[in-house]
């Protein structure tokens, strides 16, 4: 049974420009629900900029909404190319941030 008392949000393959407003849609979608956010980025093998940025943007707004944002689980790449771009504790990704997975 689903539970209706959170939005989960599952992604997987190659996360780019070509997917930047269906993703954009769905983040937007989840926060209009104004429930907890749930993310699972497991499957996702490539993720780039664009995806980053709109994460970047979707966490700020569920902060300013007061919108709990966690992650399920997260990939390799999600992690480097937050490392890379210095956006881990902008999208809770760092141990101790208030959305950041349990390890």
């Amino acid at each position: 049974m689903a539970d209706d008392s959170i939005s989960t949000l599952i992604w997987s393959g190659n996360l780019d420009i070509s997917q930047a407003s269906s993703v954009h849609d769905e983040l937007m979608s989840a926060l209009d629900l104004r429930l907890p956010i749930q993310l699972d980025a497991n499957g996702v093998n490539r993720i780039d900029t664009s995806i980053a940025q709109l994460l970047s943007a979707f966490f700020k707004e569920a902060r300013e909404q007061d919108i709990e944002v966690s992650w399920k689980s997260t990939s390799d790449s999600l992690k480097n190319i937050a490392r890379v771009l210095d956006l881990e504790s902008e999208l809770e990704l760092v141990e101790g941030s208030p959305g950041a997975e349990e390890s």
